[in-house]
Formats: structure tokens, C-alpha cells, sequence
């Protein structure tokens, strides 16, 4: 008895079996390749967020982190944009600068806070003031006190007398009189036992001659 030779479907493959069927570039099981990018959002948020916190000069030491964290997550955003062909890769640029920004601007903010607070500690009533100092402990001169184009100046001299280094408040009040046209301060930080120093201050007044009291403060 003669049988047939087995047909040619044995070398086949069925339908769905062997390679995967090919799918569109860009996406591997199903999923997209090059959506997903959330560092470079997060690197955009923290960077607009850090900017205008950064533009109120008064917030800089939020807008540092911000900027900062900002810069990092927009560099490594935009590696992984050129890795998933450009997935958010303006985002990844947009936070990256912004970052940059905002650090730049809280630099700038600190830098100016520190100057506002030099020249403007000692002449608001404040945690910087904490009562007259005790005569016993400092020594004082005043040299000059005058008016030139309705600025009061006033400068002079205070020595540490106590054995331990002291800090002052060196408040000036100018006077027409025995109106009060003005009040400046100066702040002498960590005067040793015995040493002197120099302060100056003044104060915009309307008047063409001023007296001048000074009174000392202890200070921290």
C-alpha cells in the first residue's frame, strides 16, 4: 500500500507563532516609545515656580533649591529626550534655563537682602536692638556732626571698656533745636576688651544745622 508524502504546510508556521508581528517604530510591546518624559516637566515646574520666586528677590532661598533641582532634572531630560527621539525635549530646555534663571536671581536676591540689611539693620527698632547699653562698658566720642544739603552726618568713636567682647548699636538723634529732625545708627560688631572703633551715620533731614545725642545700645 502506498502512502503520500507528507505536504508542504509541515515546514509552515501558523499565524501568531514564531516572530512577533512587527509594529510601528517608536513603540515596543504596545506601549510608545518617546512619550514619556516626566523630568523634564518636573524640571519646567520647578523652574517657572524658582524664577518668580527669584523675581521677589525677598524669597531667595526658595528659589536657590528650586533652580537648582530644576537645572539638574532639565539636563538629564533632555538626555532622555535624545534617547526616546525628542519626547519633551523643549520642556527639558525650557526647565534647564529656567533653573539657570532662578539661580542666577536668588544669587541676586541674597546679595541684595545682605546689602538692604547692613545699611538698614541699625536703623529700625528690631531684634537687633535690645536696650541701652550700661555706661560702664563702653566709652564713646563724637567727632563731627553736621548738615551738608539736608543730609545730617555724624561721626565719632566707641572703645570696649568691659572684659569680654560686646557688640553696639551706635544711635545718633539729630535735633533743630529741641525738634527731632532725624535719627541714624551704626552697628559695631564684636568689639573686643579695649579695642576702638569708628562709626558713622546719618540721616536725610530738612534743616540746615542739627545737633547730635547719641545714645548706645547693646545688640546681637
Amino acid at each position: 500500500m502506498h502512502y503520500a508524502e507528507p505536504s508542504e504546510t509541515w515546514g509552515m508556521t501558523e499565524p501568531g507563532w514564531g516572530t512577533a508581528p512587527a509594529t510601528r517604530s517608536g513603540e515596543r510591546n504596545g506601549s510608545p516609545h518617546g512619550t514619556g518624559n516626566g523630568l523634564a516637566v518636573a524640571a519646567l515646574v520647578l523652574g517657572i515656580i524658582g524664577a518668580v520666586a527669584g523675581v521677589t528677590m525677598i524669597l531667595f532661598f526658595v528659589a536657590f533649591p528650586l533652580g537648582v533641582l530644576a537645572l539638574i532634572f532639565g539636563l538629564v531630560g533632555r538626555s532622555t529626550a535624545r534617547k526616546r527621539q525628542g519626547a519633551r525635549r523643549g520642556q527639558a530646555i525650557a526647565g534647564t534655563v529656567l533653573g539657570g534663571v532662578a539661580i542666577g536671581l536668588s544669587i541676586i536676591g541674597a546679595l541684595v537682602i545682605i546689602a538692604w540689611v547692613e545699611d538698614t539693620d541699625i536703623t529700625v527698632k528690631g531684634p537687633f536692638r535690645l536696650g541701652r547699653a550700661d555706661p560702664a562698658v563702653y566709652d564713646t566720642t563724637v567727632d563731627t556732626c553736621t548738615v551738608l544739603r539736608d543730609f545730617a552726618e555724624s561721626t565719632g568713636t566707641i572703645t570696649n571698656t568691659s572684659n569680654v567682647s560686646r557688640t553696639f548699636v551706635v544711635v545718633v538723634v539729630f535735633r533743630d533745636g529741641v525738634t527731632r529732625i532725624g535719627e541714624g545708627a551704626d552697628h559695631i560688631r564684636e568689639l573686643r576688651p579695649g579695642e576702638t572703633a569708628h562709626w558713622r551715620t546719618g540721616d536725610v533731614v530738612r534743616a540746615t544745622s542739627a545737633r547730635c545725642g547719641v545714645v548706645v545700645e547693646n545688640s546681637v
